[in-house]
């Protein structure tokens, strides 16, 4: 995966619940820590969308502390 870029994802439809949408942004995200490579220090934005009409579920900031990758997602930004 490439270093340092924002990051777009698309999961779900827009007629899946709430619910259900955060947890595949929550799957997805501990997915990418596992793939995504970042420089100590650095972070990437993570905007997650619904994959038929596009909507805004949250947005994610991947970053990497002293080696270890976080993840803080943030879903006050939902335009569903």
């Amino acid at each position: 995966m490439s270093k340092n870029k924002d990051i777009d994802i698309n999961v779900g439809r827009k007629s899946d619940s709430f619910e259900s949408l955060k947890n595949m942004c929550i799957k997805k995200s501990e997915e990418l820590k596992c793939q995504i490579e970042i420089p100590i220090g650095s972070s990437v934005k993570v905007t997650f969308w619904t994959n038929d009409i596009p909507e805004l579920i949250c947005v994610g900031c991947l970053s990497n502390n002293n080696g270890e990758i976080n993840c803080e997602l943030n879903f006050e930004q939902s335009t569903l």
